[in-house]
């Protein structure tokens, strides 16, 4: 087992979990595979792609003040997303927080696409709501 160190997060110790790790001094966590492969699939399949998926996260910060989301590709082409396909992710609520007036009429908000998540849409994100990009819903088109 890991040993506690006060104000530590142990990490998982890799060689336990293949069979290896031999310490008694091991400060990592020992925790079996299969249950971390159950977390990690409880995590990917937990509703978080937006709000009409299940998502428990307000996204009314972004949806009170904005209908769609045009994200604008590098060819100028665009891609208009309704606000309530958006995850919360701290991406998302840093952009709104340091590029987005607090006051504005309008009720699209342009994103560049460089900023969209291509690892969520391919359910490989690991990171949720954590992710420093943005997450569109999944199924929208």
């Amino acid at each position: 087992a890991a040993t506690v160190m006060h104000g530590t997060t142990p990490s998982l110790c890799l060689a336990y979990m293949e069979g290896t790790c031999r310490h008694p001094w091991c400060r990592q966590a020992h925790v079996p595979l299969e249950v971390v492969e159950r977390l990690r699939e409880e995590a990917q399949n937990a509703p978080n792609c937006c709000r009409l998926h299940g998502s428990a996260n307000s996204t009314a910060f972004l949806t009170d003040r904005f209908d769609t989301i045009d994200i604008v590709f590098s060819n100028g082409k665009r891609a208009k997303v309704p606000s309530e396909r958006f995850a919360v992710t701290v991406g998302l609520q840093r952009h709104m927080a340091q590029n987005v007036p607090k006051e504005t009429k309008e009720r699209t908000l342009e994103l560049n696409s460089r900023m969209v998540c291509r690892l969520h849409m391919s359910k490989r994100c690991r990171y949720l709501d954590d992710c420093n990009n943005i997450h569109i819903c999944r199924e929208h088109e």
